[in-house]
């Protein structure tokens, strides 16, 4: 199994990969480099920032994804736009997500966004959400 990590996963995928006795990860990027100037992309939309993104895949990464069981690491999943994109672009990449792990769960929109996909979804710890009682 291979691991894949979105851009501020990437410090937890390193070290779930090395827990687990792996040494493959691949890193799937936000933001431009020189390297991926021919990457797969898919465009995604989150709560930080606002304006829409892309997510980026090496193509030299596709060979180990492709036809390969992956589990996604990411630290935090709130909204699900980044979430949903890295999912998308992963099947773009013929691989087969078995898993999703994140630390932490924020708010309960990345359900809604996710769909079926939500039972992949394994959460260490759920943010909780606080609302104004009495106008308080």
């Amino acid at each position: 199994m291979h691991w894949i990590a979105a851009t501020l996963g990437i410090l937890l995928a390193i070290e779930v990969t090395r827990a687990l006795g792996l040494d493959s990860y691949v890193v799937l990027q936000k933001s431009p480099k020189l390297y991926l100037c021919d990457a797969l992309a898919q465009e995604i939309s989150s709560i930080t920032p606002a304006e829409a993104q892309k997510l980026l895949l090496d193509r030299r990464a596709l060979p180990l994804l492709a036809g390969n069981r992956i589990l996604l690491v990411d630290d935090v999943v709130v909204s699900g736009g980044s979430l949903n994109g890295a999912l998308a672009l992963l099947r773009k990449a013929e691989a087969e997500i078995v898993g999703v792990s994140t630390v932490l769960t924020g708010a309960h929109e990345w359900k809604t966004k996710l769909g079926r996909d939500v039972a992949l979804v394994l959460g260490l710890a759920h943010i909780p959400q606080f609302r104004p009682v009495d106008g308080v």
